[in-house]
This record gives structure tokens, sequence and C-alpha cells, in this order.
């Protein structure tokens, strides 16, 4: 049986406390109608529900920043 009070959500979208689809990380639910929605990510992050950090000079890899050559620092953006 399904529990009705959990919603089932697209790929990339986590179910929060009231049961709705929502983003991660603080980030912003745009509802651009019944279809189609998306996340606005607060700065720092990406990704689909804004679960990933936003790497500026690197990718990001199993939960974290790998820098590229000459890069540090958690989002690879110390030289």
């Amino acid at each position: 049986p399904s529990n009705p009070s959990i919603c089932k959500c697209s790929k990339g979208w986590v179910s929060g406390s009231k049961g709705l689809c929502e983003c991660r990380a603080g980030s912003t639910l745009l509802e651009e109608s019944l279809r189609f929605k998306k996340c606005v990510c607060v700065p720092g992050f990406t990704g689909v529900d804004c679960s990933e950090l936003f790497c500026v000079q690197g990718l990001y890899q199993q939960g974290r920043c790998v820098c590229m050559e000459g890069w540090k620092g958690e989002r690879c953006d110390v030289q």
C-alpha cells in the first residue's frame, strides 16, 4: 500500500516535510506550471536539486570538487 502523505518525486527531487517535492541547500522551487518545476540554486550550489557544490575551477565528483591543476579549496576557487 502507498502512503498518501509522501509524494513520489521526479528524478532529482526530494520529498519534503510537507510531502512536497523541493530543492536542497536553501534554494527556491520555481513552479512555472503544474508539470514543470525547477530549482533556483543559492550561490555556490548547482544541479537539478541544488545538492551539488559549484566548482569554480574543477569538477563535482563523488560529493566533492576535484580541482584542476593549480587550484585548491572546497570549491576550487583558490589559486
